[in-house]
């Protein structure tokens, strides 16, 4: 079975997704901000900080991270939302990549956010643009930094 590197995985998704995983045999380890399991690592983004025991290689790492969208859009927390998705990326990336342990896939939840607000009855493709405002551009950007 593979071993997973999992980022938010104490939110709704991330835990429904580990307990998933888990099921099927997997091997699942956590990047947290507060260790909850022999089987987490820290982190930091705001001090680039990630522990070294966690850089090896992984057949997988599913990034979930990112601060929670649903609360009032202050100027300082949508620079708290693009930062905690867009910096945790690239933070990611440099120390898997420093270290030689770069994962076989690295997956990458954005959101539904990208097409922007419209009539909540058209339905969407990936091959649809992206939209207008600001969850599109958090999007838009995570993916490329994703790629």
């Amino acid at each position: 079975m593979a071993e997973i590197l999992l980022t938010g995985g104490s939110g709704n998704i991330g835990k429904n997704l580990r307990g998933k995983l888990e099921l099927q045999g997997h091997h699942v380890f956590l990047l947290s901000r507060q260790i909850a399991s022999n089987n987490a690592y820290l982190w930091d983004l705001d001090k680039n900080y990630i522990d070294d025991a966690a850089i090896r290689k992984y057949d997988h790492i599913i990034h979930l991270a990112g601060e929670n969208i649903g609360k009032r859009w202050t100027k300082s927390n949508k620079r708290q939302i693009y930062q905690s998705r867009i910096k945790a990326i690239q933070l990611l990336y440099s120390k898997f990549k420093e270290k030689n342990s770069l994962p076989h896939t690295f997956i990458c939840a954005s959101a539904i956010g990208y097409y922007g607000f419209g009539d909540p009855e058209t339905e969407f493709s990936e091959t649809d643009p992206n939209g207008e405002g600001f969850l599109s551009r958090v999007c838009l950007d995570l993916e490329k930094e994703a790629m």
